[in-house]
């Protein structure tokens, strides 16, 4: 039985790594929807701007799981 919530049992890992010369942070996020599909999420920045994108991020998932609600 899922929740009505997405995200009340989200599963998730960072990860780091180089491209370039630049340390890149990036966010997996995986859920399950009422409908049963599973979503994978990635949020990915260069790790010094990673923090002040983490509103854009919150506010992106957000929109998305309003929209898989309709």
């Amino acid at each position: 039985l899922s929740s009505p919530d997405p995200l009340a049992e989200v599963k998730g890992r960072e990860l780091y790594f180089y491209y370039l010369d630049l340390l890149i942070r990036a966010q997996l996020i995986a859920f399950r929807l009422p409908s049963e599909a599973t979503i994978l999420v990635q949020f990915q920045a260069e790790d010094s701007e990673f923090q002040s994108l983490q509103k854009v991020f919150e506010a992106m998932l957000l929109t998305l799981c309003q929209s898989a609600k309709a």
